[in-house]
């Protein structure tokens, strides 16, 4: 019932069949908030569709956003973070999602409160990044704050073939979530059906300098997934695999 925003990647079945029963299951829940829903062209209909056919009233407003997959663009802002679409390479229209937390205020430190005997009306001059004049001298903004939150960024990138146009459009990027479908060795298959290899991921994050990989949506001919994040490591050492319920802190 916490969750605002669901963002869907493309509209293959294991991607969009577990929605219409997230959704109902808040209608049961007694839900009002508002949820927005961001995919790509086609989720409006799909989910239109499914409650026409099943004879389903929402009792909360449902605002859709519908992306266009082959472009690299800002698609959702909040206060808090902003969210651009990543075009990707599937059989379906499919894009990632990159989620950059926006900066928060400079903190000024307590100890320069304390020395200069600052005012109120001080304090929020510096904050706005003015220089004051005080009894000891001028006061610069960058002798009196500081970054307490670093902003965060994490970006998506689900079912996709290998794609290294993507690479500036991550730079930087905290935490990656890349597939990883297959061992290199089943390359050839990887580009057939519009999926990546354990080194496609690693490279990619590599390439991009991010600061941690996460690996998933792997082949049912891998029971042990070890052998994935162990090959991407051999190009890329940060690396783990998404394990499903668990929390990453970025």
């Amino acid at each position: 019932m916490k969750i605002e925003t669901i963002f869907i990647s493309h509209l293959h079945g294991d991607h969009v069949y577990g929605l219409p029963g997230l959704v109902t299951s808040m209608i049961l829940l007694g839900r009002k908030e508002p949820l927005t829903i961001v995919g790509p062209k086609g989720i409006l209909k799909y989910m239109e569709q499914i409650a026409e056919s099943t004879f389903t009233h929402f009792n909360f407003p449902i605002y859709y956003i519908e992306t266009t997959p082959s472009l690299f663009q800002m698609i959702y802002e909040n206060d808090t973070f902003s969210a651009y679409s990543i075009p990707l390479s599937h059989k379906v229209p499919c894009n990632g999602y990159l989620f950059r937390e926006k900066d928060r205020p400079l903190n000024i430190r307590e100890e320069v409160i304390h020395e200069y005997q600052l005012s109120t009306e001080e304090i929020i001059a510096l904050k706005e990044e003015r220089s004051i004049q005080t009894k000891k001298g001028i006061l610069s903004p960058g002798e009196a704050l500081y970054i307490k939150h670093r902003a965060r960024s994490y970006a998506y990138c689900s079912d996709t073939s290998f794609r290294p146009e993507i690479i500036p459009m991550l730079k930087g990027v905290d935490v990656l979530y890349h597939e990883a479908t297959y061992l290199d060795e089943y390359k050839e298959k990887a580009i057939q059906r519009g999926h990546s290899t354990t080194c496609d991921a690693a490279t990619i994050a590599k390439e991009s300098g991010v600061r941690k990989l996460l690996l998933g949506h792997p082949s049912s001919k891998y029971p042990d997934v070890d052998i994935l994040v162990q090959e991407a490591k051999t190009i890329f050492e940060a690396t783990e695999f998404a394990v499903e319920g668990h929390t990453y802190i970025i």
